[in-house]
């Protein structure tokens, strides 16, 4: 996360005067690399904590995912 955050504001403090391409798509690749590699962990997590439920907790969890998700569909 911490890498991430100095990135971002690597990439945010590089003025439009100053520009600099090669510069900004290392920080920007390097952004992407991170943040796939942040999806993956939580992805992980997330299988790993959905183990450890009972089988009723991982219904009732289901359920709510399905219903967030009907939820934030409608909102588009």
């Amino acid at each position: 996360m911490t890498q991430l955050r100095n990135t971002r504001e690597r990439l945010l403090a590089i003025g439009t005067e100053h520009l600099n391409a090669k510069q900004v798509k290392a920080l920007a690749d390097t952004e992407a690399s991170l943040l796939a590699r942040l999806i993956v962990a939580n992805a992980r997590m997330q299988s790993k904590i959905f183990n450890i439920l009972s089988a009723e907790q991982q219904k009732k969890l289901s359920d709510l995912e399905r219903t967030q998700g009907a939820l934030t569909s409608e909102g588009k």
